[in-house]
Order: structure tokens, then C-alpha cells, then sequence
């Protein structure tokens, strides 16, 4: 977890901000962001936007799909999230 954050607290900001580029761009694209372009997206660095992702996979919004280049999808968790 984030620095004083538990699995019931609501999402950062940080957070909210990922998750919503996340959707957005399978939306748009029906196909999942590569780091580097969330990275773009989001106007941050590889590095943080791992970290997000990270930390959303740990709470549940975001699940990993076997042996994909991305293998991060949104869980039905973080398809409900009001963002």
C-alpha cells in the first residue's frame, strides 16, 4: 500500500487519474495502454505510472492476465469506480 493508505480507503487522486487514462483508452482503442503511452497520457514518469498501477492491482482494480505485454486489465472493481 501507499503511505498511510488501507485496502478500504478511497483512491488518491494519483490513483483516480490512472485508473480513468486506463479505462479511457480501452474504450477508445479496446485495447490496453502500454506503459509508456499512459505515461504520456498522464504527463508523468514510467517510473510513477508503474507504481499506480502497482498499487491499483493491490487493491483490486486492476488484475494481471497471463503472459500478455501488458498484463494488467481492469478487475469489475475498477470498471465500477465513480471516477
Amino acid at each position: 500500500m501507499g503511505r498511510n493508505q488501507t485496502p478500504n480507503q478511497e483512491l488518491t487522486s494519483a490513483q483516480k487519474n490512472c485508473l480513468r487514462a486506463y479505462r479511457e483508452h480501452i474504450d477508445k482503442f479496446g485495447a490496453l495502454p502500454s506503459l509508456r503511452k499512459l505515461a504520456e497520457t498522464l504527463g508523468i514518469a514510467h517510473s510513477s505510472t508503474r507504481y499506480l498501477l502497482q498499487e491499483l492491482e493491490k487493491r483490486g482494480y486492476l488484475v494481471q492476465k497471463p503472459i500478455t505485454v501488458m498484463r494488467l486489465r481492469l478487475s469489475p472493481k475498477g470498471k465500477k469506480v465513480p471516477l
